[in-house]
């Protein structure tokens, strides 16, 4: 039994304090929760406050729980003091009087708490009220603060707009900018052909040019030999000649043209046969949007080198960054078509030594002159190639005009790219399309080509071999040539015939100068024989007037005599004014002769400056093909 009180005693110890550390917990928690409360936004008091009266509730029940096991421990400790013995009974008083003052230092640390949490709910209540305030006043804020905020986002709005508008004005004022400075470096590009070689070609090519305009066709015009529409015709021939001339890079080379839409995939095909298939070969070193306004040649070089001919005909240089920033933007804001004829674009690719590409932005333009400038540039060409996207639809019909109007003696060939992308009976269908409209607008075509990446090369270059190169080139040159030495040939007969007019009048001269004679011979021996006639008499024995009488028979011989006398006369004076006549037309026909004489000299003069000029240009070319007309001609 003693043992049992023992263990009683042990545990209402290890309850009393289990107790008092849970006090000092709770009363450290709400000192938390009240200093938390001073600190925390209004919005979460009522938040603390129910917390805190939740800790408080729980504390009392915890110390009554505590009184009510102390009172059953009394009880029980009264019960135990009847039962023990007297010894036992006053140590058991001494634990619970010790029990007692740990129970009122419990009790006294409750109420020390309960004022505590007391005073925090005051505070939570004063926090309350201030926080009643506070709310009123951010209601009012808030109303305030949402109407300025409403004013904030218009203002905002209005801000974004103009910096919208601001950004808008400066990327136009950028692209303006950047325009200006590639307009000026256009203007501001060097002569291409600086060097000797260059110089020296072009010169040979404009002494002809030049000769043939200054010379031969004011020759021609003065002369009335050629009408005017025919000086105009040879002077615009004369013109593409030494234009075709000085465009070095087409020397000896078959040209082919490209043309096509946006997007059709030319440059794909382009640089296929530029590397021929092979990874290794340099393809086109440049993504430029500079073909989608303007023709451009690509042809061989040493290394890469971007030129371009400006509105006069002159060959001027860039460099490549110039070239590459040519984009849409640019092309916006430029009239690049009246700065710059064409591009010449030149690189290291061994593929090029025999071929030259020409790209050109197809006839899709409203402008009608940029298409005639891609016109004359394709003229050009050996051969063109015409590519259709197969996913594009219908035909370009600008395209289809200008082809028909002006292309219709290069060799054209159809491409149907990105055939990969269809069934073999819809391009059996598109293809069908494409001749049928083809056929309407009586265009000749070489042939229909369907590619794609994965087709092989050969097809394309199959056709470009089909091809022969044109040699003619130059012959436009021989035209003039034949004109000079026609036209001399021409003097020459005049002249001839001129001679030989001159030999009949006179002869017509001698003719008639024997018929004057012989009139004037015959009238001197009529007049003589007439003195013989008849007799001279005086009609008063020798005092009066003389007469002369003849008999009948005399008057008769007499007048027959008179007569021929008049047809004499008649015969001298036709004579006289026939050999006038004569010698008046033989000054004209020697002032004709003259006339020729100096044509023919002029000509003739001008035919040596000709061959000198030729000989300088070609001398080659003069001797298989001038030399060959001359002989033509002559024989």
């Amino acid at each position: 039994m003693n043992q049992n009180i023992i263990i009683i005693g042990a545990i209402i110890i290890i309850g009393l304090l289990i107790a008092v550390i849970y006090l000092l917990l709770n009363k450290s928690k709400k000192q938390e929760i009240v200093e938390e409360g001073k600190s925390l936004p209004s919005s979460n008091l009522k938040i603390k406050i129910e917390e805190l009266s939740k800790t408080k509730n729980e504390l009392a029940e915890e110390a009554n729980k505590l009184k009510k096991q102390v009172n059953e421990l009394k009880s029980q400790l009264k019960k135990s003091a009847d039962q023990t013995e007297d010894s036992l009974t006053q140590r058991i008083s001494a634990d619970t009087d010790d029990y007692k003052n740990q129970l009122v230092q419990l009790e006294k640390k409750l109420e020390d708490v309960t004022e505590e949490l007391e005073d925090a709910e005051d505070k939570v209540a004063d926090y309350k009220k201030r926080w009643e305030r506070e709310k009123k006043k951010l209601e009012e804020v808030s109303v305030s603060l949402e109407d300025t905020e409403g004013k904030l986002k218009k203002i905002e709005k209005e801000l974004e707009d103009s910096l919208s508008n601001v950004r808008e004005k400066k990327l136009a004022l950028s692209k303006k900018e950047e325009a200006i400075d590639f307009i000026n470096k256009i203007l501001a590009a060097e002569s291409a052909n600086d060097d000797e070689s260059t110089k020296e070609l072009y010169q040979k090519v404009e002494n002809i040019q030049s000769f043939i305009e200054e010379e031969v066709c004011e020759f021609f015009r003065q002369n009335k030999i050629l009408k005017k529409e025919e000086i105009e015709q040879i002077k615009a021939e004369v013109w593409e000649w030494a234009n075709l001339q000085k465009k070095s890079w087409l020397k000896n080379k078959k040209i082919v043209a490209f043309v096509g839409e946006f997007s059709a995939g030319k440059t794909s095909i382009v640089n296929r046969i530029l590397s021929q298939d092979d990874d290794t070969v340099i393809k086109l070193p440049v993504s430029s949007k500079a073909t989608t306004a303007i023709a451009t040649y690509i042809s061989y070089g040493g290394e890469f080198n971007s030129q371009f001919t400006d509105s006069t005909g002159k060959l001027k240089r860039i460099s490549k960054f110039i070239f590459e920033k040519i984009n849409k933007e640019i092309l916006s804001e430029v009239n690049i078509s009246s700065l710059i004829q064409y591009f010449v674009m030149s690189y290291n690719n061994k593929n090029l030594e025999n071929l030259s590409i020409l790209d050109t932005p197809g006839f899709s333009s409203n402008d009608k002159e940029d298409t005639m400038r891609t016109s004359e540039v394709i003229k050009e060409a050996d051969m063109l190639f015409w590519v259709f996207d197969a996913n594009a639809g219908e035909i370009n019909q600008a395209s289809l005009q200008t082809i028909r109007e002006n292309l219709q003696e290069v060799p054209l060939f159809i491409v149907i790219n990105k055939s990969d992308t269809k069934s073999i009976g819809e391009l059996d269908k598109l293809e069908a399309h494409i001749k049928e409209t083809i056929q309407k607008n009586n265009i000749e075509v070489k042939g229909y080509i369907r590619f794609s990446q994965k087709e092989p090369i050969k097809k394309l270059m199959e056709a470009i071999q089909s091809v022969p190169l044109n040699k003619g080139r130059n012959d436009f040159i021989r035209e003039p040539y034949k004109l000079i030495e026609s036209e001399l040939e021409q003097l020459k007969l005049e002249g001839y015939e001129q001679k030989e007019i001159s030999r009949e009048y006179l002869k017509s001269i001698r003719d008639n100068e024997e018929v004057f004679e012989e009139a004037t011979r015959e009238i001197e021996d009529i007049c003589a024989d007439l003195t013989s006639i008849g007799e001279e008499k005086t009609s008063w024995f020798g005092w009066g007037e003389k007469v002369h009488k003849m008999s009948e028979s005399e008057k008769h011989i007499y007048d027959v005599k008179l007569n021929r006398i008049k047809q004499n006369r008649n015969r001298v004076t036709e004579a006289h004014e026939n050999i006038l006549y004569y010698k008046k037309e033989i000054e004209k026909i020697d002032k004709v002769k003259d006339e020729i004489k100096d044509k023919y000299r002029i000509l003739d003069i001008n035919k040596d400056i000709f061959e000198k000029y030729l000989k300088e240009w070609d001398k080659k070319y003069f001797e298989d093909n001038i030399i060959k007309d001359i002989k033509e001609l002559t024989n």
